[in-house]
Formats: C-alpha cells, structure tokens, sequence
C-alpha cells in the first residue's frame, strides 16, 4: 500500500491541488468570476436537518373517558360533521327545486322548445304537466339535477327527515312513494320561496335515533362500558418539509412556516396506564355476558377516538403550536447562528381546503366553486402585500410562498376528475362546465374565453388556479378549448326581437332557440334567442398553437444546422421537427422533438400532412421534399396572432439551445457545484463522497 502511494505521490498531489484550487475558486470566488459566486440558501442545508429530526412532540393530553358499545357503533363523535353534512346536502337540493320552479314557470310553448327528444307520453309528464309526487323524479332527472345526490350517504336521511317533520307523516320505510313526497315537500317550498332553516340540532336527534333503532336486535341486546385512561401527543411531522414550506428573515429575526401545522402524532391507551400504582388503561364497568372480543376491541378503538376528540376540546393543537414555535425558535436559533425571535405558522385557508377538497379522490362543481372564490381573495392579499412598503422584503417573501402554495394545490388536484367533464380538474374547468349547461357559447362568453387568452402573457395573477409557468398556463387554457369541443357546444350570438304574445307563442318557439323572454306593456313582448354561427373555426382561433408535452422536457433537445441542399438526402422522421430559415441565409435546422410533442394536436390534424407549413415569410416547418424562399403557398393555417407566437416560440426554443451551448466549462462547474448544494448535500458529506470515489480503486 505505502509502495503504492510513493510510486503515484505526484498524481495525488496534482488530485490535492485539483480539489483545493476547485474549492477556492467555488467557495472563495475572490474575482468573482461565477456572477455573484456560490451562495447556500440556508433553507437547502437546514431542511437536511430539520427532516432528520422526524417529529418532535410540544404538546400532550393525559385523561381518561367512559364508551359504551352502543356509542361505539352509532359514533356520536361524528355528530358535528353529520350535521355540517347535512346542512349543505339540504342547501343544494333546495336549489335544485328552484331551478325546477323557475323552468315550471315558463309558458308550455318555451317548454316544449327545449324538448328534443322521447316519446310524446315524456313529454306531456315531463315538459306540459305540473309537478306532482308522479312526475317530480323524472322532471328532476331530466334537468340532471339529481345525479349528484345518489352518491351522497346522508341523502336517504335528509329526505327522511324532511318527510316525517310533515304534519301527518310517520312511520318512514324509505319506498320510492314517500322519497317523491318528500322531493315534492321541498318543491313547494321553493315554490313559495320559502327556504327555511334546516334544523340541524332535530335532524341529528332524528339521525341518531334511526340509527340506534335500525341496529340488529342481536347487536341492541349487548351491553359493554369501558373506561380508557391513556395520552395523546401532538407535534410537528418534518418528513415531507421542503424548502418552500419556510423561510427566514434573518433581518428581522423571523421564521415563517407555510403548510406546516401541528398535529395528532400519536395516541394510545395502554394496558397499563400507571403501572407502578397498578391502574389499568382499560378497565369494564358493566357487560352482560353476550359481548365478544371484537366488540371488546371496537369499543377500545373507539375510546382512543374519544380521547382524541377530548384532547382537541382542550386545546391540544393551540398549545403544541404554542409551544412549538418556542422550541422551533431554540433549534432555528442554533442551526442558523443567529438570533430568531419569532416564529409564525400561516395556516392558509386554501391550503385546509384543497386538502378536504383531496379527500374523496374528486371535485365537485360546488367545490371547485369555493376553491376558486378562496384563490381570488388569496390574490388580492398577494396584491397588498406586493403594494405596500412597509416591511418589503418580508412581505415580498409573503407573497412569493402564497404563490407557491397556489402552484402546489394546483399540480395536487390535477390530477383529480372533475364532475363528468372529460379529463381531469384544470384551471378552467369549471368555466368550461357553465358554458356547457346550455350547450352554446354566446358573445358575452366568446369575449370572456378571449380575455383569458389576452392574460396568458400575465401569469402572475388570475381568478382561479393558474400555474406560473407560461407554458402550462397555455397547456391549461388549450384544455378549456377542447372540453368545449367535447362537450359539443354551439358558437353563436344572441340576438333580441319584439314579437305580439300570439306570433311567439304560434310559430316562433317552434323555429328559435329562446334563451329567455319577457313581457312588455300590452300585447307584446322582448325576446332573446340563439343564431348558431356557420363558421366552426371560432374555437380554433382561440387555442395557442404550441404546447409542451411531458416527452418533450423530458428531452436533452439537440439541434442540426444543415445546408437546403441537403433536404432531399435526409430522411424525414416523424421522431424530428425540420425548420426551413431564410435568414441569416436559406438553411435548416433540425430539432430532435416531434412535431405533436410541441405543437397544439387539435390544429395539427387539421393541417394536411405532406403540406408546409409557413409560419411567416422567414420561417416554414417542412414536411416534405423540396422547399426554397419561393416556394411558401398562400394558405394559412394559422391567424397572424397564432403565427407570431409560433413564431416567437420556436425562435426561444433554438436560442435556448444555442445559449446553452455556448456556457463555458468554468460556469458549468459552477452550475454542478450549485446543483449539489441545491441538493441538500452538505458540504462535508459532499467532500466524503469525492474522497472515497478517488480512492477506492487502492482499496
């Protein structure tokens, strides 16, 4: 061994001299030849630590409860949930029936218009007839209103008990007769616009009643009570923190935590509870002999829920925050070397309900509603904390983690399906839903899809869950276009007439798409109808041309500078996109992306496929053999806005790669050396690896 490293002294020195002269110009930078040379965020070492810790426990709750096995199997813990639950369930129904009043109260003409297809029996029960018990179930269904609440569990409940708090009416079954009567109940009283409370504190006698009476007789029979005696720990989990989930104003001496909260870490009940004094964790007060351990069980898991209710009833979460942020100012403290004096937890409303909103695997209209109403107000204390100017950088650093936490819930519920709209949820489904409910997209909604797109260059800000990326911004935006065209709507304009009350209701119902009418002074009245526009382009001119697919990022992109001449002589793959440049002279260049991995699929198709495709004068995407400056056609397939951006698109996609290319080795091992720090490899962990990767061959 020692033969060894006198026979190679030299080239460890010359390795010695290497690594010290690497980390000198790094770390020292003295002439700053690396821009503003190598600065660690604090935030990338101190998440290494701060997740090594896992979790650390600031707050416990020690008590003791009684559970009966009754309690258990109804689980009156839920009671606050059920009613929230059931309260909104009551809301929507309600609205449901008054969207049916407001169709009911239109003439029979109107009516039958909007008919357009089923028997002439469905349509005397559906369209002409009032409603009735008989008829209200397909009325509703017609309209689509009551696809929503088949999946609701409380929805039998709710309908029970607006049925037996009707004068007369007991002994629910749950038959298909009394659910008509019960819809009809509400119809009414949408009717009369009489939108009553809901009762929240009968409904969950009401609900807990039914409950315990629909329990076996075998089950009802058993008699169980326990006391549980155990603790609850709560705390902070650090094992998904990352850096965006904090930062540090070393000016003010400030930590601020976004979507960190403290939480439940732990509780049980122990056999034991104080062994040396010989209590137990469980002890049974009564039993009547039919009970068997797995009702033993239930009733020690639901004793252990109940512990937990008690402790949040305490206060458990206040006070491990509390004490959280004392401890968690002690540790900032040490890692950082420098005095933090405060400690805040932001707990974003967005954030809470994202996560409720992820809960079920799928986003409802009502919910993607309340997410976008909370974003907006979350935008508008984005606005005033990049406005003011006091506290700059602090609330500069504010408004960058609210975006962020704008950015993270939006990649969160992409995912997610979004009512029965094809895909999944995106920024703009939910515009996309409204215009679809009348099948048409009217002037008023035209203009709104064009502001959209006249903001994409603005991705700061919008109403509703915009990434900041401009390109997915886009991506979004193109997904708006084409549930449009999934859902099958029709461009048009509405238009309004005045018309006597006998020729709308003789001829023109029949040969008109009303919208809606009213009636004016004497014999006439103003109405306002769809014409269908002839052109199907409408929606095409909307759609950014570009795209950028998971494929293409996921491209190392190369690019081939070649002479026209030698178009003929090179294959064109469908793996490559081949551009033809008249300046600075005629050349091509060829982009190893395909063509439908960047560019928009709905106007690709559209475009035949051995044709050219001139996006300016200067520039054509070739797609067949032959092409010179004289050969560009008159056909466009794009409009001039369209054609700019591709334009200007494709110019950023080959400047990237030229700029790319032309970053000398020196600030390349300044890019590597950030990389690995960005990384969160500490330096002397970083320094261990190269050391044993140098070595290791003489091992």
């Amino acid at each position: 061994m020692i033969g060894l490293l006198l026979k190679n002294w030299k080239w460890i020195v010359d390795i010695i001299l290497v690594i010290a002269l690497v980390l000198l110009l790094f770390i020292w930078n003295p002439f700053g030849l690396f821009g503003g040379g190598l600065k660690l965020s604090p935030t990338a070492n101190l998440v290494t630590q701060i997740k090594d810790m896992g979790q650390i426990v600031t707050s416990e709750y020690y008590g003791e409860v009684i559970a009966s096995i009754e309690e258990s199997k109804v689980n009156y813990l839920e009671e606050e949930a059920v009613a929230e639950k059931a309260s909104l369930l009551y809301d929507r129904l309600y609205e449901a029936m008054d969207f049916l009043c407001d169709f009911q109260q239109q003439p029979v003409d109107v009516r039958e218009a909007s008919f357009t297809a089923g028997s002439t029996r469905d349509k005397k029960k559906i369209i002409k007839a009032d409603v009735s018990r008989r008829n209200i179930v397909e009325k509703l269904n017609y309209h689509g209103l009551l696809e929503d609440f088949s999946y609701e569990p409380l929805y039998a409940d709710v309908l029970a008990f607006i049925w037996s708090n009707s004068p007369d009416n007991n002994n629910w079954k749950g038959n298909s007769r009394q659910k008509e009567e019960a819809l009809l109940i509400v119809y009414q009283r949408a009717e009369k616009n009489q939108n009553q409370d809901f009762q929240r504190q009968r409904f969950i006698e009401f609900y807990y009643t039914n409950k315990l009476e629909r329990l076996p007789k075998k089950e009802s029979k058993k008699r169980l009570a326990m006391v549980g005696r155990g603790w609850v720990k709560a705390g902070f989990d650090f094992s998904t923190l990352d850096n965006s989930n904090f930062y540090i104003n070393e000016d003010a001496g400030e930590v601020h935590f976004f979507g960190l909260s403290a939480t439940i870490l732990n509780s049980d009940i122990n056999p034991w509870f104080i062994p040396e004094k010989g209590i137990p964790g469980f002890e049974i007060l009564d039993y009547n002999g039919k009970v068997d351990f797995k009702d033993a069980r239930t009733l020690k898991l639901y004793c252990i829920d109940k512990l937990v209710f008690k402790a949040h009833e305490a206060d458990i979460i206040k006070n491990a925050e509390i004490h959280g942020a004392e401890i968690l100012r002690n540790i900032f403290s040490l890692l950082t070397q420098k005095e933090i004096k405060k400690v805040f937890f932001h707990h974003d409303d967005i954030i809470r309900l994202s996560k409720t909103i992820a809960e079920d695997a799928y986003i409802s209209y009502y919910e993607a509603a309340l997410l976008d109403s909370v974003i907006k107000e979350e935008y508008h204390i984005i606005d005033s904390l990049l406005n003011t100017r006091v506290n700059s950088y602090k609330n500069i650093q504010l408004a960058k983690h609210r975006q962020e936490n704008i950015q993270r819930i939006s990649a969160m519920l992409s995912h997610l399906p979004f009512e029965n709209s094809p895909g999944t949820y995106n920024p703009f489904s939910r515009l996309a839903y409204e215009i679809a409910q009348d099948s048409i997209i009217d002037q008023k909604e035209m203009d709104q899809i064009a502001s959209l797109r006249a903001s994409g260059s603005q991705t700061a800000k919008s109403d509703s869950v915009v990434p900041k990326d401009s390109l997915q911004y886009a991506a979004d935006y193109n997904n708006l276009i084409k549930s449009l065209f999934q859902y099958r709507v029709k461009v048009g304009t509405a238009k309004d007439t005045t018309l006597t009350k006998e020729e709308f209701a003789d001829a023109f119902v029949r040969t008109h798409h009303v919208l809606n009418y009213q009636s004016d002074q004497g014999d006439k009245l103003t109405a306002t109808y769809f014409v269908q526009d002839t052109k199907d382009e409408l929606l095409y001119e909307l759609l950014y041309p570009y795209c950028w697919t998971a494929s293409a990022a996921a491209v190392k992109i190369t690019v081939d500078s070649l002479p026209v001449r030698l178009l003929d002589s090179i294959p064109l793959s469908p793996e490559k996109t081949v551009f033809f440049l008249t300046t600075p002279s005629p050349h091509l260049k060829v982009v190893n992306i395909p063509l439908d991995q960047w560019m928009e699929p709905l106007l690709l198709k559209e475009i035949p496929v051995a044709q050219h495709m001139w996006i300016s004068s200067n520039l054509a995407i070739v797609r067949a053999k032959g092409i010179s400056g004289e050969s560009k056609k008159d056909i466009s397939y794009f409009t001039a806005q369209q054609s700019g951006e591709l334009e200007r698109f494709i110019g950023d996609l080959l400047s990237h790669y030229e700029q790319s290319n032309k970053i000398g080795p020196v600030v390349r091992a300044s890019n590597w050396v950030t990389a690995k720090f960005e990384n969160n490899t500490s330096l002397p962990e970083w320094l261990t690896k190269v050391k044993t990767k140098l070595f290791s061959r003489w091992d």
